[in-house]
């Protein structure tokens, strides 16, 4: 099936550029060199997020499992479709996408603003309001969900991703990246509990609390 074709206009106030129209099948953003939408920054991955055309509506997918993304505050999940509307405030480390729909054409407008970290704004309860009150929850199909991720990452490259490898094992995450297990062991902690804080870099980091048995080394006096 042939891929349908959108109609993108790019406008980059962050660099002080005429707009840009982009006919594609899909926008590719990142930091990587070849991105449709070059986000050049150390908080931004190299393919960090895609938007694609299904059926009419036009939607974000988060593709970056190291940092962020937030559509209107909130943290869009790694990989899922999030359907976009008028008004819209798509947050890429210290970029701001706002998203305006031109009759068949979805504009993004790009600007700049260091000093605020993602998470930061959800902490002070300073999260956007809803725009989108009026629209109804879209979720496109299973395989139309697929076929766009296929199409930002390229079929063989996700399915070599996805392929387990006994020669290619997965590492666990740096530190500092989503997933990282940090250990907590007050003298009194029994039990295992699971949490999640937001790290200095505004990266949501999972906690995992280990009894003090798992850390007899940290404390060598113990007795």
């Amino acid at each position: 099936m042939k891929e349908q074709l959108s109609t993108f206009i790019i406008v980059r106030e962050d660099r002080g550029l005429d707009p840009t129209t982009l006919v594609a099948q899909g926008l590719k953003i990142g930091r990587a060199s070849g991105r449709d939408l070059l986000l050049n920054h150390p908080d931004v991955s190299r393919l960090h997020a895609g938007i694609k055309e299904i059926e009419g509506r036009f939607y974000l997918f988060n593709l970056s499992s190291s940092n962020s993304t937030t559509l209107n505050g909130r943290v869009v999940a790694l990989e899922e479709a999030d359907a976009l509307a008028s008004g819209d405030e798509i947050r890429i480390g210290p970029f701001f996408l706002a998203v305006e729909r031109k009759a068949d054409a979805l504009q993004i407008t790009v600007t700049l603003q260091f000093g605020l970290r993602i998470g930061e704004a959800e902490a002070r309860g300073e999260t956007l309001p809803a725009r989108s009150v009026a629209r109804k929850a879209a979720t496109p199909a299973p395989k139309e969900v697929a076929r766009a991720l296929d199409l930002f990452w390229g079929k063989r490259t996700r399915e070599k991703a996805v392929r387990a490898s006994p020669l290619h094992p997965r590492r666990p995450p740096r530190l500092g990246k989503l997933g990282t297990p940090v250990a907590v062991c007050p003298l009194s902690l029994v039990g295992i509990g699971v949490g999640s804080l937001i790290d200095r870099r505004g990266v949501l980091v999972h906690v995992r609390l280990l009894p003090c048995s798992h850390l007899k080394r940290a404390h060598p006096h113990e007795s």
